[in-house]
């Protein structure tokens, strides 16, 4: 992890370290003094902004990576969201679970968020809805077609929005759980001729680099090929794709999963190396 001014855009002090994995989401407390963590390693971590230590020791209680983090506004509790499928309550000062997990949900949890004034918790997850968290509200919220992947509530907390893997943003009433409206859709830069995408290869010698793609399904379908060439497997995909099932990412994909990867990789790499990525960004602009 980092921190950054915001308005130079200049590192502050040295990465802050401990967790054993990848980190999957971050938060300040209400008063800038705190952050937590959530990562792969399947912990959860609290930090002092001023000294960039680790506060006590991680917290555990999931059993799969920990996607969203959030602080509640009086910074005495915080939420997270793990691929477990479950939601879990912790006392920010002494790191201690509050309470059973909340569970629910039949998929991972990627999105968390409490009302502003702390009495609820709302969660998104990849079976497709939302749930707030309340006595007597246990319904889910149905309308995004895959993974949702964030929640936020309103300053008055009477609405929630969400973002999902299906490229909209839903608003909803946070006391029925009724959508508002159609959802939020936008546009890709059809004037500009090309999509940039940024892809990265986990295969030694493959960096990151920016793609002229023409539309977002074959950006996810070059996605898709340079995962599946750097030995990804399908269930890791159907994660990143937000599929609702690895038959849907094998069906959607079966001319990948039948081809000749080494020549997949070869042709990846050879039609997005280093030496074109100027000209491809130019086109991009």
């Amino acid at each position: 992890m980092r921190i950054w001014d915001a308005a130079t855009g200049k590192p502050i002090g040295q990465p802050l370290t401990g967790h054993l994995s990848a980190v999957f989401g971050v938060a300040y407390s209400p008063d800038g003094k705190r952050m937590v963590s959530g990562s792969n390693d399947t912990t959860v971590r609290i930090w002092d902004v001023e000294t960039g230590q680790a506060i006590g020791q991680p917290l555990t209680g999931h059993a799969l990576l920990v996607c969203g983090v959030a602080f509640s506004p009086d910074g005495r509790r915080i939420v997270t969201g793990s691929y477990d499928g479950t939601v879990r309550m912790w006392d920010a000062d002494t790191g201690e679970p509050i309470g059973a997990p909340l569970t629910g949900h039949t998929s991972a949890v990627e999105g968390v968020a409490f009302t502003p004034d702390g009495k609820r918790v709302a969660s998104g997850s990849e079976d497709m809805t939302l749930r707030v968290w309340e006595p007597g509200n246990v319904a889910p919220m149905t309308g995004h077609t895959t993974a949702v992947d964030s929640v936020a509530f309103s300053p008055d907390g009477k609405r929630i929005v969400s973002g999902s893997f299906d490229n909209t943003l839903l608003l909803w009433d946070a006391v029925t759980g009724k959508p508002i409206g159609q959802p939020l859709t936008g546009r890709v830069r059809p004037d500009k001729g090309v999509l940039p995408a940024v892809l990265t290869a986990k295969q030694e010698g493959w960096p990151a680099v920016v793609v002229p793609i023409e539309n977002l399904a074959e950006a996810r379908h070059a996605c898709a090929s340079l995962a599946i060439s750097a030995g990804v497997n399908v269930l890791a995909l159907q994660r990143m794709l937000g599929h609702t099932s690895a038959k849907v990412t094998l069906d959607t994909y079966s001319d990948l999963f039948d081809t000749d990867l080494d020549a997949v990789a070869q042709s990846l790499h050879a039609r997005y190396s280093p030496e074109n990525v100027g000209k491809l960004w130019a086109r991009s602009e």
